[in-house]
């Protein structure tokens, strides 16, 4: 009678018959045969997770590391001689004001968008590229703003208008720049580093209405009355390039 049992031989079902049972008595086995396992005891290997797209890297190079750089946060500061509108001369005011009424009179639009703001003029000095740690640090010794500065003509055309400083306050100013450069030096190719002193009273912004007419016209209505002076409460201050507003910034000295 053939007697036929089941066995387990590495994960594969294999069928053992007495015949072979007698023979590997005889010649040994020719292999290890389990014959205590069943099929509820036999778990197949998981299989294997195959890829997908998403587990694929793209062909080439692999991206290379970014360097780290000190810089990385820094940011455009502007450096700048203002005052607060309390010490503009009584002159000064009758100029400014008359100066708006002749702009006015072709379009107030453009001189409401066009006008620097009460409390922001400034004459600027420098522009420079610094951290948030750098322009906290940054300071100056020994050094004073003028007491008072006088201006000496108006220069108007269709995209900008602005006062200059008169001789004597410009040698003085000059003066107090020169005296920061020798403590930081100072970058900037406009302003007074350029030996370019001003305040900027009308500027286009982006605006797209012609400014020409309107720009001239309040160089026509001042005409050649006295510009007027800034009489005392001049500082150097220091602050982010359009963002940080005048009030906010650091004074240097």
């Amino acid at each position: 009678m053939k007697i036929t049992q089941h066995a387990i031989l590495n994960n594969e079902e294999k069928e053992i018959t007495t015949e072979r049972v007698l023979e590997e008595m005889k010649n040994g086995p020719s292999e290890v045969v389990d014959l205590t396992g069943s099929d509820d005891d036999y778990a197949p290997p998981p299989p294997k997770k195959q890829k997908t797209i998403m587990d694929l890297k793209p062909p080439g190079k692999p991206a290379a590391k970014k360097k780290m750089n000190s810089n990385t946060n820094a940011t455009l500061y502007v450096i700048a001689l203002t005052w607060p509108s309390a010490s503009e001369s009584v002159a000064l005011q009758s100029y400014l004001q008359k100066f708006q009424q002749g702009v006015d009179s072709v379009s107030k639009g453009i001189r409401e968008h066009c006008f620097q703001r009460v409390e922001t003029r400034h004459m600027s000095i420098d522009q420079v590229r610094l951290t948030p740690a750098q322009a906290d640090a940054l300071s100056y010794e020994g050094i004073a703003a003028p007491a008072t500065v006088t201006f000496g003509s108006l220069q108007v055309n269709g995209n900008y208008a602005g006062m200059k400083l008169d001789d004597a306050s410009t040698a003085a100013v000059m003066g107090m720049v020169e005296a920061m450069g020798a403590q930081h030096p100072l970058t900037a190719k406009n302003g007074v580093v350029a030996k370019k002193a001003h305040v900027s009273l009308l500027r286009r912004r982006m605006i797209k209405e012609p400014t020409k007419k309107a720009f001239e016209a309040g160089g026509t209505a001042v005409g050649d009355m006295p510009v007027g002076a800034v009489e005392g409460g001049l500082r150097v201050v220091i602050k982010k390039l359009g963002e940080t507003l005048w009030s906010d910034a650091r004074e240097l000295f």
